[in-house]
């Protein structure tokens, strides 16, 4: 029986989106508390009756040019203004979760494309190592002239054991 054993690539893939998708959920929860943090603020600017009272407000409303005069009781407008903001906040979160979900994936592909650039030379070296042990033609060298990094000096590590 096999176990699955995700490769290098698909390993560096899921961290790197990961690490996107962790960091989108932590803006986007930001944003919500922030939001919602300030709407109420907006609310409360507004000119308001006292709860007690039986006045009501009226709103001049533009209905095909003409003006429209409506009475709106003092609780209704409040019941209006935290509907309007609940549906506010409702769809920040509901657009924000579908645009990181659109970001999110596109930042896997990306990840995976990155993951793969990244390990070329380690391919690179794999292959050159695999055709001189088929042909047993110690002479051929790998040819490697990246930078001084990890993979350099893993190159240099296995010229050095051949020697």
């Amino acid at each position: 029986m096999t176990i699955f054993r995700p490769t290098i690539r698909l390993r560096l893939t899921l961290v790197y989106g990961g690490l996107f998708l962790v960091a989108g959920i932590l803006l986007l929860s930001v944003t919500y508390l922030l939001m919602n943090r300030n709407l109420p603020v907006m609310a409360r600017a507004m000119p308001t009756v006292p709860a007690e009272t039986t006045d009501a407000i009226s709103i001049t409303k533009s209905v095909d040019g003409q003006a429209a005069v409506q009475q709106v009781s003092d609780t209704a407008f409040l019941k209006g203004l935290e509907e309007s903001r609940q549906a506010t906040l409702n769809s920040m979160l509901t657009q924000g979760g579908i645009a990181l979900l659109l970001t999110g994936t596109a930042a896997l592909g990306l990840g995976w494309l990155f993951a793969g650039r990244a390990l070329r030379p380690v391919h690179q070296v794999t292959e050159t190592a695999r055709r001189v042990a088929l042909s047993h033609d110690l002479s051929e060298r790998i040819a490697f002239d990246g930078p001084d990094d990890d993979i350099k000096e893993l190159v240099t590590w296995i010229l050095a054991l051949r020697q």
